[in-house]
């Protein structure tokens, strides 16, 4: 036990010569605290010491000899080929209804994840995530009016979603 006792001693002596041979100084007082805010008349701007010191780290004193210099000529050179530009789409109107097929509601964030993963792998569709308090669920597509989801969950149903319903959904954007 006294051995183990010598050891942690000698090692916190040694932690801290390391520490104050790099320039860290020991925190002094109490805790932090609304008087701490106030600058001490003693205490050093950190950033003096860093200036003061040539602008040298305690990582760049550990790196020092093996700088390499890299030249503008090192470095590739960028160009721009083209540029398209492309109308924006036009999205659903914000508070417009949306109808899509939920397939999935789970209280594991986990399970929801690989699912999606799973869904998006085999749907023609697109697969959305969403949290509602405590369960996430899975959506597939994103359709205008209710006839349209209805006519895609028999194929959904067929990919091994039994219990896929349509719901209905407001426009996001």
């Amino acid at each position: 036990m006294e051995k183990r006792l010598l050891f942690a001693l000698i090692s916190a002596i040694a932690a801290q010569a390391l520490l104050l041979s790099a320039g860290c100084t020991p925190a002094v007082g109490p805790g932090p605290s609304a008087a701490a805010a106030e600058p001490r008349p003693d205490a050093v701007d950190p950033r003096e010491r860093y200036t003061a010191s040539g602008g040298q780290t305690f990582l760049d004193t550990l790196n020092r000899g093996r700088e390499i210099a890299v030249s503008a000529s090192d470095l590739p050179v960028l160009e721009v080929v083209s540029t398209v530009s492309a109308a924006p789409e036009k999205g659903p109107a914000a508070g417009e209804p949306r109808f899509r097929i939920q397939i999935l509601a789970s209280s594991q964030v986990d399970m929801a994840r690989r699912e999606k993963v799973n869904a998006e792998s085999v749907m023609k569709q697109p697969v959305f995530m969403a949290s509602d308090q405590s369960l996430y669920k899975l959506y597939v597509g994103d359709f205008k009016t209710r006839a349209e989801a209805e006519a895609a969950l028999p194929e959904v149903r067929k990919l091994g979603y039994k219990d896929a319903w349509v719901v209905s959904a407001k426009a996001s954007q």
